[in-house]
C-alpha cells in the first residue's frame, strides 16, 4: 500500500491488469477420489485430494493448518479425502481450542480411549492417523479389510461396541440409528449425532471431489505469481511458486505490471510507494524468502519509512464477510554472502502463523493474503546502514537474498 493510501487519502484505484504471457507449466497431477462416494464405499479406497484443493479448503476456512500444508498433505497421503473431512468434523479444520492446544485436529485419543492425544505438530497428528487407518489390525481389527465408510465413522465416533450392537451401546453419549439413510444431500440437524456426522462427512467429501474435478476441467492456463514468463522471478518464492494471480497495481493508466517501488527519502509521499503490491486471492499463503527472525506482528508501524515495523492494515473483504486481519508482519533476515541484514515487511496480512521472536526458514508459509481495495500483499525491503534502515528495491534485493 502506498503511503498516500495511509496518510494522505485514497488514491484512484485501477483494475488489476493482465501482464505478459503465462509461462508454460505442466499441470498438477490430480488424483481422482472415487466418483460415487457413499456410506458403502470402502473407506480406504476413497483416495486423495490434490494439494491445491486442500489449499483452497483451508484458505477459505482461514484454518491454522494452512501454515503446515506441505507437511500435512504428505502425512495424509493415501487417505487425504477422509483425513480432511475428519479434521473438518472434529475441529473445523484445526480452529477449535482443544485442537490448537494439542495440535490434534483429528480427535485422536490415547490408546486408553479416554484422553485426547497431544502431538508436537499438526503433521504428526495426520501421520499417526494415517498409520491407524492403514492398519487392518488396529485395536484388534476394528477397521477390517473392506471396511465401509459408515462402519469406520460409527466406530470412530461411537466406539466398536456402537457398531457391534447396531447403535444400542455407543460411547460418550453418541447416538446412531442404522435404519436412517445417510444421503449426504440434506443433513437433518435433528438426526442422531453419528447419523449427522456421517451425512455431513459425505456432503463435504462430495463437494471437495467436485472442486477437484472442476478445477481439472475448467482451470485457465496457469500463470506464475509474477505474471510474466520469467520462471525464476524472486517474487515466485514469496508466492510459493504456485499459480495464484498476476501481479498488479493501482497505476493501470501507466501500464505498470505492479504498483512499483518508487521512493526517495523525502518529497511528495502521495506519489511514492515503499514496496510492491502482489495480487493474490484472499487467504492465499505467503512464504518467507529466506531465513530470519520475526520482529513485529500486528499494526505497530512507524511514521518513518523503513524504521520500526510496518503499519499496513488488513481492511477485510465486505463481499465475503471476512473481517479485519492481523495486518503486518516484519522479519529481520539473516545476512548472507550476497546481502547485509535486510528487513522484510508483509502488509495487509489476513493471518500470521508465526510469533514474535520465531525463526523462519526459506519457503515457510508465514501469513495469508488480506488486502485493501482488493486482495493483495504489500511487500517491502529495508537495508541496514550504520544503524539506520533504508528502503531498497524489493525485487532486486530479494533476488540477492534467495
Amino acid at each position: 500500500m502506498a503511503t498516500g493510501e495511509e496518510r494522505t487519502g485514497e488514491p484512484r484505484v485501477g483494475r488489476p491488469q493482465p501482464v505478459g504471457s503465462p509461462a508454460p507449466e505442466l499441470p498438477e497431477e490430480r488424483p481422482e477420489p472415487t466418483p460415487a462416494i457413499s456410506k458403502e464405499s470402502d473407506f480406504r479406497a476413497l483416495g486423495d485430494l490434490p494439494k491445491e484443493t486442500w489449499r483452497q479448503v483451508l484458505a477459505s476456512a482461514e484454518s491454522p493448518l494452512l501454515a503446515d500444508l506441505d507437511a500435512i498433505h504428505a502425512a495424509g497421503s493415501g487417505h487425504g479425502l477422509l483425513a480432511l473431512a475428519q479434521a473438518y468434523k472434529e475441529s473445523s479444520l484445526g480452529k477449535a481450542a482443544n485442537a490448537r492446544a494439542s495440535r490434534n485436529p483429528l480427535g485422536l485419543m490415547e490408546r486408553d480411549g479416554r484422553t485426547l492425544r497431544r502431538f508436537p505438530s499438526w503433521a504428526d497428528a495426520f501421520r499417526e492417523w494415517s498409520a491407524r487407518i492403514a492398519d487392518p489390525g488396529y485395536k484388534g481389527g476394528v477397521y477390517p479389510p473392506g471396511c465401509t465408510l459408515e462402519r469406520q465413522i460409527v466406530t470412530y465416533v461411537g466406539g466398536p461396541r456402537c457398531w457391534e450392537t447396531r447403535g444400542r451401546d455407543c460411547a460418550n453419549g453418541e447416538r446412531w440409528n442404522p435404519a436412517l439413510e445417510a444421503s449426504g444431500d440434506a443433513c437433518d440437524p435433528a438426526q442422531p449425532s453419528i447419523n449427522r456426522y456421517l451425512c455431513q462427512t459425505l456432503q463435504r467429501m462430495r463437494e471437495w471431489a467436485r472442486m477437484t474435478r472442476q478445477a481439472g476441467e475448467d482451470d485457465p492456463p496457469p500463470v506464475v505469481c509474477w505474471g510474466d514468463d520469467d520462471r525464476d522471478h524472486p517474487m515466485d518464492m514469496v508466492c510459493g511458486g504456485k499459480p495464484h494471480g498476476r501481479s498488479y497495481g493501482f497505476l493501470d493508466d501507466l501500464g505498470l505490471p505492479y504498483y512499483r517501488y518508487i521512493v526517495g527519502h523525502g518529497g511528495d509521499r502521495e506519489t511514492q510507494h515503499p514496496g510492491i503490491d502482489l495480487q493474490l486471492p484472499y487467504g492465499a499463503p505467503v512464504h518467507a524468502p529466506g531465513r530470519g527472525a520475526v520482529v513485529c506482528v500486528g499494526e505497530q508501524g512507524s511514521p518513518l519509512w523503513g524504521q520500526g515495523c510496518g503499519a499496513y492494515h488488513d481492511y477485510g473483504d465486505a463481499a465475503s464477510g471476512a473481517t479485519h486481519g492481523v495486518g503486518n508482519l516484519t522479519i529481520l533476515m539473516d545476512p548472507t554472502p550476497e546481502t547485509p541484514p535486510l528487513k522484510i515487511t508483509f502488509g495487509h496480512a489476513r493471518q500470521v502463523f508465526v510469533g514474535l521472536g520465531d525463526r523462519v526458514e526459506p519457503g515457510q508459509i508465514v501469513a495469508t493474503t488480506g488486502g485493501m481495495n482488493g486482495p493483495h500483499i504489500h511487500y517491502e525491503v529495508a537495508q541496514e546502514r550504520n544503524g539506520t534502515y533504508w528502503l531498497v528495491d524489493p525485487v532486486a534485493w530479494t533476488r540477492k537474498l534467495i
